[in-house]
C-alpha cells in the first residue's frame, strides 16, 4: 500500500501581496513587489507561501522533496491555491 499524504499552498500573487519586497525563505533571493509582477506575468518565477515560509519555485519543489523523503511518502499531493482557483499537484515517488 502506498504511503500518502496531503499538504497546503498558495501562490503568492503580486497584485494580492501587501509587502513592498518578496523574499525567499530558503534560498533569500528578493524582488521589489514590481518586479515580482513582470517576472510572474512572464512566467519567469513564482513564489508559494508553504507551511508558513515563502518559497520561490525552485526552493518550493525542493522542500516537496524534503517532506516527501522525510516522511518516506509514495504520493505527496499538495492542494495549490492560486487566487480564486485550486488544483492538486501530485507528486510521485522517484
Amino acid at each position: 500500500m502506498k504511503k500518502e499524504c496531503m499538504i497546503e499552498a498558495k501562490t503568492i500573487r503580486p497584485t494580492t501581496y501587501k509587502g513592498k519586497h518578496l523574499k525567499c525563505d530558503s534560498c533569500g533571493i528578493r524582488y521589489s513587489k514590481r518586479d515580482y509582477s513582470i517576472l510572474f506575468k512572464a512566467k519567469k518565477i513564482i513564489y508559494f507561501e508553504l507551511m508558513g515560509q515563502i518559497l520561490c519555485h525552485d526552493c518550493f519543489y525542493q522542500a516537496l522533496d524534503i517532506i516527501m523523503q522525510q516522511e518516506n511518502l509514495d504520493v505527496l499531493r499538495v492542494n495549490l491555491t492560486d487566487g480564486r482557483s485550486k488544483k492538486i499537484l501530485r507528486l510521485d515517488k522517484k
